[in-house]
């Protein structure tokens, strides 16, 4: 997991304070937390690069015990694929959201979104089907 977020987390680790969520974003101490990170994001004339040392440095608690972290474990361990790895986004995304983060990439995660229920639906392509014409009465 670590891998597959790079940057985006400091360091995956092991809860046992989890009981129903499978994973979660926490902050240091030292660094702003989620709310006060969404409010300096928004400052009008804020510098991104001069507070960017401040912007929290997240942690993910991972639940060992939920159903879906077993299930992402065990396809890694298979040999992981691109939906491997698609789920292992969504989860970190969900993770932000529910953290009270916000998403750098909205855009990717709703392609990550599409590319899973149409996985979870058979359906084998995205491309758009051929225009039908409609008689008019």
């Amino acid at each position: 997991m670590s891998q597959t977020y790079g940057s985006d987390v400091e360091k995956v680790v092991i809860s046992n304070r989890l009981e129903s969520t499978p994973c979660v974003l926490v902050t240091s101490q030292f660094g702003y937390s989620a709310n006060m990170e969404r409010i300096m994001k928004a400052q009008a004339f804020g510098d991104a690069q001069r507070n960017s040392y401040l912007f929290a440095r997240k942690t993910m608690e991972v639940n060992p015990r939920h159903p879906i972290v077993i299930e992402l474990n065990k396809r890694v361990a298979d040999g992981g694929d691109d939906e491997s790895k698609d789920l292992a986004l969504l989860l970190f995304d969900t993770a932000l959201l529910n953290s009270g983060f916000t998403m750098e990439d909205p855009t990717a995660f709703a392609d990550r979104m599409y590319r899973v229920m149409s996985s979870g639906m058979n359906i084998q392509s995205l491309e758009l089907a051929p225009e039908i014409e409609v008689p008019v009465s």
